[in-house]
């Protein structure tokens, strides 16, 4: 298990491997260990995607919630290669998807061609439609109740945004939100079926 609580130790006193080039990883020496363990000497970036994978799964949160009101997150390190791979690949779809790079998950735009600003949407059969008349097609019912902590992201979105008219950029950023969502929710579940691979753990 690693702990972030590690980090500062490694601050104190930096082991050479930390270093690339003229910049520190933040990473514990128990992590710098289990790369060097498993082979993965130095894949700093896979490590932190593997580790997003595990964070973002749902399963983790519903497994691990009454600890975490009192202590920093815990992190399955794998010994399995091929796991840890498949777990760096979860992961960088998990950042490309929470920074707005996700693959395009199929919304279109329809409805009236309306200058008025978007104003309230309502979800209903898999479509956002909006007060001023502006429908997007295609989204999902997974989509608009996914919670982020108990926040719901895609209606407090839109809420925020109801003064937004359309345009390109506008219209190209709401899709964008969409698609980000609809992939979180995959990579929720792929990261789902690597924590399983763990028994649950007590404390």
């Amino acid at each position: 298990m690693w702990h972030p609580a590690d980090t500062a130790a490694a601050f104190e006193d930096p082991d050479p491997r930390s270093i690339v080039g003229d910049r520190r990883v933040g990473f514990s020496r128990s992590v710098l260990d289990w790369l060097d363990q498993i082979g993965r000497q130095y894949r700093f970036d896979d490590a932190y995607a593997y580790i997003l994978a595990i964070l973002t799964a749902s399963d983790y949160t519903a497994r691990n919630w009454r600890a975490l009101d009192s202590e920093e997150p815990r992190v399955p390190l794998t010994l399995d290669v091929e796991l840890f791979d498949l777990g760096a690949s979860i992961g960088q779809r998990a950042r490309r998807a929470w920074d707005l790079e996700a693959p395009f998950s199929g919304t279109s735009w329809g409805g009236n061609t309306s200058a008025e600003p978007f104003g309230r949407a309502i979800w209903r059969d898999d479509q956002l439609t909006f007060a001023n008349g502006r429908v997007l097609a295609r989204v999902p019912e997974e989509a608009w109740n996914w919670k982020v902590s108990g926040f719901r992201v895609l209606e407090n979105w839109a809420r925020a945004r109801a003064g937004w008219r359309m345009t390109t950029a506008h219209a190209k950023s709401a899709q964008a939100v969409v698609d980000s969502i609809v992939e979180l929710i995959a990579v929720s579940e792929a990261a789902n079926a690597i924590l399983r691979r763990f028994p649950p753990t007590t404390t």
